[in-house]
């Protein structure tokens, strides 16, 4: 899981084309690149906080990029706020990504002749397997498991994408699994807050103006 926020992008790809649960998948972009600092020593969470522990340059521009904004605030960041202020611009870096190593490949066409839409579809098929094996073997474990293990089933539950991969009665057992994984992970748990910080706007706007 070197790649941890490529990996779950690409399991957001639906067979139609779609990107799956895309409305939240920054902020869970957000929370991968933390799990991997947090994995590779650059970064640590402090009573919430994320406090960098060494800038040495990781060799992924887009980590590399999160790494300085997060050294570059004031005072160390919350990890919630960090992860909140986020933007749909890093779902579209990360797919550039997967479309520049093969992964992925971008379609673009007309709807009504008029606009434009896009669509994305799996290319690497063995790399799907793969993770999709990995998550079935996090998933119905019950044993233990390490952090990185414990950041990608989280984050997969946080985004939702659990229910697409679990479905029904058959999948209960799993995405209870994962849930309680998403409790354990310092990732997971951030972007949780995350996006009940963000409901919580939305809700009080909607108030606000009712």
């Amino acid at each position: 899981m070197q790649n941890l926020g490529e990996d779950i992008l690409l399991l957001a790809i639906t067979r139609n084309g779609t990107i799956a649960a895309y409305d939240r998948m920054h902020f869970a972009l957000a929370g991968a690149a933390l799990a991997r600092l947090i994995a590779l020593r650059r970064v640590e969470v402090v009573k919430g906080r994320i406090v960098v522990i060494d800038t040495t340059p990781t060799a992924d521009p887009l980590l590399d990029e999160a790494l300085g904004h997060i050294y570059s605030s004031r005072r160390p960041p919350h990890a919630r706020n960090w992860i909140g202020r986020q933007r749909s611009t890093v779902t579209e870096q990360y797919l550039a990504m997967l479309t520049m190593s093969g992964a992925a490949r971008c379609e673009v066409h007309r709807r009504l002749g008029l606009f434009r839409v896009r669509r994305w579809f799996v290319r690497d098929v063995a790399r799907v397997e793969r993770l999709r094996a990995q998550l079935d073997a996090i998933a119905y474990s019950d044993g233990p498991i390490d952090a990185m293990q414990a950041a990608f089933g989280g984050l997969i539950h946080v985004t939702g994408l659990d229910s697409m991969y679990f479905p029904r009665g058959e999948g209960r057992r799993a995405r209870k699994r994962l849930k309680t994984l998403a409790q354990y992970s310092e990732a997971a748990v951030a972007v949780t807050a995350a996006l009940r910080a963000r409901q919580a706007a939305m809700a009080a706007t909607v108030s606000a103006g009712t």
